[in-house]
């Protein structure tokens, strides 16, 4: 996210940040880091700001003013450049004065073809097989490399810009020449001297013998001597580093081999740095698999429990065998598929499904599975039946059924007090007055079946704090909506396309509609704000006194194939108390992140409109699936604390301080109270769509 890139928050007075430049510059020739001959051809275009005109070009060769052209809205041309690695800086003028650049680095190389080699060093000793590091620069693609030690062809490799190969050498010293060409058919070598030493660790692989056949997985056992220890192993599988381990004297290492002939290199080393290696010629053979699709690991099912089965084999299949807990429970001949259902007692239990080849060989499958009984069966976990609690009372629960949990709800006194859905348990609180009171807990699965529990309990103590909540904020429609640039004067800066609407919901939601938020067009790193504002006035009317405990819940759908285009996802609460900001802002950040399956949870601190990071990393929404979010805040004094984020099941606590706590700041503004939600877009500005459905905020006030 771009660090100007802010919620804009609804008051009287709203405050967002963009950026005021519109004239863009686009280089389509050469691209950024790559490799290039000189002269070198450059191709551009701009776009200025609206209602101006380009005006000027100019090119920058490390910080030298190369070229210059007029009012043209593309330029192609021709710059000569000395060979190494330069930045060159193409701008354009418009009439309004405005200018835009795009920066690139290029590695300027020689016609033909150069090698480097970086590891071993020339004048090196090293022990067999020497492994060889080194890479090639080009114009024009690499597609070969060969390897000769004294003028022995000793290596071949493919295309590629880099190369990484064992190369077995005998004791004593070598002439090594390194080569590879191109696809206009030059060559570039590098040639070193080496002196390969007898090695002063012994590796003996007792199984499989060298050109055996064996099955995969194959297990391989070997062993290492060496006056000093041995420390560490690895494995190459055709020069794929496949198996690792740590100082011990001997491994068994199982190595899943496709069908063929594979070359297999195990090596040692000891703590002088010393190692050796053996090399084995290996071919695996077809074996038994057995592939299960009915019924899934880890499932719930009912019985009879269905089973469906395929194995395949170089040979032909000739028997089957199903054992559930250790008993044979089910046999068949010579099928490439069963498909028998096996009556179970209910509750957990082990399956294992095994087929047979001609050969002799087998292959299985295990699972695990739950018998239910038919239908939806709820278990509350707290409170208990006839106990005596406090409010707010906090209600946990689980749902099981053959099929997938959609929904709950839970009634206190025959009203509806809570929703949720697409999760297979729950745990919230429910603010509840003094006395008896009768609790029902039900849940429905996806084919509309539904179970509950009912149960009593009574609240004694101090009465609960004064709150409430709001719910279905999601059914609302439209939203209010603040777009990228509102806060500015004039609300100008590039604007994003939006749409929002009340729609059936994918993938069966709570109540069957959701509201749908999307953004695209071409505004990159633009975004839209869209609130729900309350007042004294309005109806439902804001919170009548200061907020201090909060929790802020709803569900996330993102479509198949847009789940990684967000910039970040963003929400939060506004209260406006005595002339007092409180805000709750939360961020779900994904550019930037180093692993991309993750994303950074992020707080938002209102005086300084800056995002500060929790320390949570949490893995992104999958695409097509209903996700639960919940976020929980509390206020003490004027410091806002943000207690935790529970997604899915699974509850994050910030650990940075500067993430977990942020100040109030007095602004004089009028009071109101609002929740929001926003999208931004990335640096291509690639659109998505999120559902949200069951929007909910409870509340507690002082």
């Amino acid at each position: 996210m771009r660090s100007h890139t802010l919620l804009c928050f609804l008051f009287f007075v709203l405050v967002c940040s963009v950026s005021a430049s519109a004239i863009a510059v686009s280089v389509s020739s050469p691209a950024n880091n790559s490799n290039v001959t000189s002269p070198v051809n450059i191709n551009a275009s701009a776009t200025p700001t609206p209602g101006y005109v380009i005006t000027g070009w100019h090119i920058y060769a490390d910080g030298v003013d190369s070229y210059s052209s007029g009012a043209v809205n593309a330029i192609n041309t021709n710059l000569t450049i000395a060979n190494g690695t330069h930045t060159v800086v193409v701008r354009a003028w418009d009439s309004s004065g405005a200018f835009a650049s795009q920066t690139l680095t290029l590695n300027f190389v020689a016609q033909g073809v150069t090698v480097s080699v970086s590891s071993p060093l020339n004048g090196a000793t090293a022990y067999s097989p020497a492994h060889i590091n080194a890479n090639a620069i080009s114009a024009n693609p690499i597609t070969g490399w060969h390897v000769y030690v004294d003028s022995v062809d000793s290596f071949s490799g493919g295309a590629g810009s880099t190369l990484s190969a064992d190369v077995l050498m005998s004791v004593g010293s070598h002439t090594v020449i390194v080569r590879a060409w191109d696809s206009t058919g030059a060559l570039g070598s590098q040639t070193f001297s080496l002196t390969v030493a007898s090695p002063g660790v012994g590796v003996a692989v007792s199984s499989p013998a060298n050109n055996a056949t064996v099955a995969s997985p194959a297990t391989i056992q070997a062993s290492a001597t060496s006056p000093n220890t041995i420390i560490a192993w690895h494995v190459y599988v055709d020069n794929v580093d496949s198996f690792s381990a740590g100082q011990t004297n001997s491994i068994s290492a199982s190595l899943a081999l496709s069908p063929g002939t594979h070359t297999v290199i195990v090596r040692a080393w000891d703590s002088t740095g010393a190692y050796n290696s053996q090399s084995l010629t290996l071919t695996a053979t077809n074996v038994v698999q057995v592939t299960l699709t009915t019924p899934a690991n880890n499932s719930s099912v009912s019985s009879p429990v269905a089973l469906q089965a395929s194995a395949t084999s170089g040979n032909g299949i000739v028997g089957w065998h199903v054992y559930v807990d250790s008993v044979d429970s089910y046999t068949a001949g010579a099928v490439s598929s069963i498909n028998p259902s096996l009556v179970m007692a209910n509750g957990p239990h082990t399956i294992v499904v095994r087929a047979w080849d001609s050969g002799g060989a087998s292959g299985d499958k295990t699972i695990t599975v739950n018998v239910l009984q038919p239908g939806v069966n709820v278990v509350v976990s707290t409170p208990a039946n006839n106990s005596t609690v406090s409010s707010p009372v906090t209600i946990q629960a689980s749902a099981t059924s053959t099929n997938a949990i959609v929904g709950w709800h839970i009634y206190l006194d025959s009203a509806d007090v809570f929703s949720q859905s697409n999760i297979s348990a729950i745990n919230t609180s429910v603010n509840v007055g003094s006395g008896s009171h009768t609790l029902v807990v039900r849940a429905w699965d996806s084919s509309g079946s539904f179970g509950d529990q009912t149960l009593t309990f009574s609240v004694g103590g101090t009465p609960p704090p004064p709150g409430g909540n709001y719910t279905l904020i999601d059914d609302i429609n439209p939203w209010l909506q603040c777009l990228n640039g509102c806060g500015d004067p004039g609300g100008t800066g590039p604007q994003p396309v939006t749409s929002q609407s009340l729609v059936a919901s994918p993938n069966n939601s709570a109540d069957g509609f959701s509201h749908l938020f999307s953004i695209g067009g071409t505004a990159v790193y633009a975004d839209s704000y869209w609130y729900v504002n309350r007042t004294a006035t309005s109806t439902p009317a804001m919170p009548s006194a200061l907020v201090t405990q909060q929790t802020y819940s709803f569900d996330l759908l993102i479509p198949s194939g847009q789940e990684n285009n967000p910039q970040a996802i963003e929400w939060e609460t506004q209260q406006q108390f005595q002339g007092t900001v409180y805000n709750t802002g939360w961020q779900a950040l994904y550019a930037g992140i180093s692993d991309p399956t993750k994303m950074q949870m992020r707080t938002f601190q209102w005086s300084d409109k800056t995002w500060y990071d929790t320390g949570i990393l949490v893995p992104r929404f999958t695409a097509d699936a209903w996700h639960h979010v919940q976020v929980d805040e509390h206020v003490s004094g004027t410091t806002i604390f943000f207690d935790d984020i529970i997604i899915d099941q699974t509850r994050y606590v910030p650990t940075i301080p500067s993430g977990a706590s942020h100040q109030a700041i007095f602004t004089g503004f009028s009071a109101a109270f609002n929740n929001a939600f926003q999208l931004d877009l990335n640096f291509r500005a690639d659109p998505y769509t999120v559902y949200i459905d069951n929007m909910t905020i409870t509340y507690s006030t002082n």
